[in-house]
């Protein structure tokens, strides 16, 4: 199994942020979070190094992340960038090297701390969520099928943002929870979308992102826990008119679980604990497929579509 090796000298913690339902103090700037005072919850800090991992699945190539455990604990490998052990109320970091300005930060909020909410009892999911009349609509989908997109996009339309890249889905109550004020958006999308440009965003291989938050003024931003109205999966396949299709049960629960940040082990799938939260949530949340073409001149219909089958599904939209 591996001696787990002990961190580096423990300091008090040079930030402090929330990242969803967790106060965070670090030992490094995490830029996207949202400062925020209060007893620390999870602390992220640098390792000494490593040690000996018990590797799931390899690292194999620049573009895979890989899984393991160490001492009881899981690891994640981003390559050529930086290890993570992940713990509930610790993120010990081991980086590749020297990091460009904010990629350290970056990894952080997008890599390791979604998998932590996971062992707070929550169901972390990689997508988008805006706002619509006190209710949360969150849109799933693999890269580059425009999560981010559509977000900014309803969010000119005066609806907040409430999260991007991760969403924290709470089984309990159905709500969701915003994980921080940010979301990145190619920069030609954001000028055709508005016609000016955000602040560049600083990670170094995302030069074409451009980083829109709350300082920025483009769209708002809500941190109030909403109350989940329905899950989109994107498919941006489409070649004519936006369609929405209501997925039956079960579809739905492999949707979520497919886009859902679960820690496992290789050969056991996701625990029954993880599947049962899941479930939770599809009870009282429909999952929904919305296929559009590409091109910003189908997102006011697309926009329409989404906000037309929200007042089906309870309520008005504007």
């Amino acid at each position: 199994m591996g001696v787990s090796e002990p961190p580096g000298p423990k300091a008090g913690p040079v930030f402090t942020g929330r990242f969803g339902p967790f106060v965070v103090g670090a030992d490094a700037e995490l830029s996207e979070l949202a400062a925020a005072e209060g007893p620390v919850e999870v602390v992220v800090r640098r390792r000494r190094r490593l040690g000996a991992v018990v590797w799931d699945d390899p690292p194999t190539g620049p573009d895979t992340v890989a899984s393991g455990t160490l001492g009881g604990r899981h690891v994640l490998r981003v390559p050529d960038t930086v290890d993570f052990v992940i713990g509930r109320d610790e993120v010990g970091y081991v980086e590749h090297g020297d990091l460009p300005p904010g990629e350290l930060s970056h990894q952080v909020v997008s890599t390791a701390l979604p998998y932590v909410v996971g062992l707070w009892g929550y169901v972390a999911v990689h997508g988008t969520a805006v706002a619509v009349d006190g209710r949360a609509v969150g849109f799933l989908g693999a890269t580059g099928t425009g999560k981010s997109t559509m977000a900014v996009a309803m969010g000119l339309r005066g609806h907040a943002v409430l999260a991007d890249d991760c969403l924290i889905l709470d089984p309990q109550s159905s709500r969701l929870i915003p994980s921080y004020p940010e979301t990145r958006i190619e920069a030609a999308t954001l000028a055709g979308l508005l016609g000016r440009e955000g602040e560049p965003a600083s990670r170094g291989e995302d030069v074409s992102k451009t980083r829109v938050g709350p300082r920025g003024g483009i769209v708002g931003f809500d941190s109030e826990p909403h109350r989940l109205a329905a899950l989109l999966v994107l498919d941006r396949t489409g070649s004519v008119a936006p369609t929405l299709r209501l997925l039956p049960p079960t579809e739905g629960f492999v949707k979520l679980l497919e886009h859902a940040f679960v820690l496992e082990r290789r050969g056991q799938g996701p625990s029954a604990e993880v599947l049962e939260r899941v479930g939770a949530i599809l009870e009282r949340t429909p999952v929904l497929t919305l296929t559009y073409p590409g091109g910003l001149e189908h997102l006011p219909a697309v926009v329409e579509l989404v906000l037309d089958r929200l007042r089906v599904l309870g309520g008005g939209a504007t």
